[in-house]
């Protein structure tokens, strides 16, 4: 479905940064879970992904943000407000024929 017209998925990807720091984030509750990251972390990083999909918005039809499992849902909501059109997939929903081409790196450490 996100496969461009060049048979590749064109996708973002957090760092091992961006992974900890959301994952860490992650408080469990008796009726689910929620994220409660630093607001300056959530600032960085919708910052860093902005900057990136801007950086790539001529190149590729429609990027996808690609991160681990269990913090999928976590990301989609905490992006949704800022992003609402950028597909958030999980590896493990990647069919293994697919070719990945990585093209940015959301980082909290690039962000200014």
């Amino acid at each position: 479905m996100h496969v461009g017209s060049d048979e590749n998925l064109a996708a973002l990807t957090l760092d091992q940064g961006v992974e900890a720091a959301v994952s860490e984030s992650i408080q469990q509750m008796q009726h689910g879970s929620f994220l409660a990251i630093d607001p300056a972390a959530a600032q960085m990083i919708i910052q860093d992904l902005s900057d990136n999909l801007e950086r790539v918005s001529e190149m590729y039809e429609q990027p996808v943000l690609l991160c681990s499992a269990p913090i999928r849902s976590h990301i989609k909501k905490l992006i949704d407000r800022f992003l609402p059109m950028l597909p958030v997939l999980s590896y493990d929903e990647i069919l293994n024929n697919i070719n990945i081409q990585a093209i940015g790196t959301v980082s909290l450490t690039n962000a200014d």
